[in-house]
């Protein structure tokens, strides 16, 4: 299964923070926050 890019629509691989052609985030949900969060 893949992840669709919400803002270029390319397919990108389940485990994807980012899209490969766009570099937008793809993650969903809790990943997309766990992909935003800085180090402290």
């Amino acid at each position: 299964m893949s992840i669709k890019c919400p803002k270029c629509h390319a397919e990108n691989r389940d485990n994807s923070k980012f899209c490969s052609n766009c570099a937008a985030p793809v993650a969903e949900g809790d990943r997309l926050a766990d992909s935003l969060k800085i180090n402290q």
